[in-house]
């Protein structure tokens, strides 16, 4: 008894398994009808295939029309509007997700709506959105005034100029108010220095140790402008030059004394455009 080369059904023995050829034959074409059906039916899907068909059984459409789904074990099956996907013409632009699927989201609970009646919304408390309330619950860009102010209810006013808030150009008076003067030292002991008279109030240029030219303070001073200037030398008397300055009613002082302080005050005329000396007090 001997078998076939590729499935391994069983082959008669010429001549012998007289009591045993009709079983063997029988349990062969059996083999042979299941194979052949088995071919015919891959031979009809490989022709779907290339026609453009594939059954659902065999992870294509079938004849379904639109949107598919798997299942997890190969098999496809038409998605469900809604519940699968989101539609695009479900009734609304939005929707939200309800357990697995989609379902439409309302306006104003949901999401903020662009025509909700006003740009600015708050929360409501109960998970969805209402209407701010404009200097209650925000400050509006044309409220009269650009400042406002807690009203001690939990809302918003009007702050007023000179009362709750200095303003930059408003005519007011300060009281118990301290103003730190700005002190800029000399970038150098010896030579031209120079103030600065938009970030300067004091000057001060000690430890010299040879002789300084004070120039002309630079920036844009204003008319009026007062500069404290402070001068000591390091132990020697040092040789200073104020000729960028006008003396009025004062000498401009021509050097330092010897280990000891010497503050000189100038102030800008603006009518004259130019920095008047007008004090000098040396230790």
């Amino acid at each position: 008894m001997s078998t076939t080369a590729n499935y391994g059904w069983t082959k008669p023995v010429v001549g012998g398994d007289s009591s045993t050829w009709g079983t063997e034959l029988n349990t062969t074409l059996d083999s042979i009808d299941s194979q052949v059906k088995t071919n015919d039916t891959n031979a009809k899907n490989a022709s779907n295939i290339n026609a453009g068909t594939l059954g659902s059984a065999y992870g294509g459409a079938g004849t379904i029309s639109g949107l598919l789904k798997a299942n997890g074990s190969g098999v496809v099956s038409a998605a469900v509007s809604a519940t699968d996907y989101a539609p695009a013409t479900t009734g609304s632009a939005i929707l939200k997700a309800n357990a697995g699927g989609f379902a439409a989201a309302v306006a104003k609970t949901d999401y903020v709506p662009a025509t909700t009646g006003s740009a600015i919304q708050k929360a409501d408390g109960s998970g969805g959105l209402t209407a701010a309330v404009s200097k209650t619950d925000y400050v509006p860009a044309t409220s009269g005034s650009a400042v406002q102010k807690a009203d001690g209810s939990g809302g918003l006013a009007a702050a007023t100029d000179g009362t709750d808030f200095v303003s930059p150009t408003g005519t007011m008076t300060l009281t118990n108010k301290r103003v730190t003067k700005r002190v800029v030292a000399a970038g150098a002991t010896t030579g031209t220095i120079t103030p600065n008279s938009d970030t300067t109030d004091l000057f001060k240029a000690e430890g010299l140790t040879g002789s300084i030219v004070v120039a002309t303070p630079s920036g844009t001073p204003t008319d009026g402008q007062p500069l404290m200037m402070r001068f000591k030398d390091n132990g020697t008397a040092r040789a200073l030059d104020f000729s960028a300055y006008t003396a009025i009613g004062v000498t401009a002082p021509t050097t330092t004394v010897l280990s000891k302080w010497l503050y000189v005050m100038a102030v800008y005329n603006g009518t004259d455009s130019a920095w008047h000396l007008i004090g000098t007090a040396e230790q």
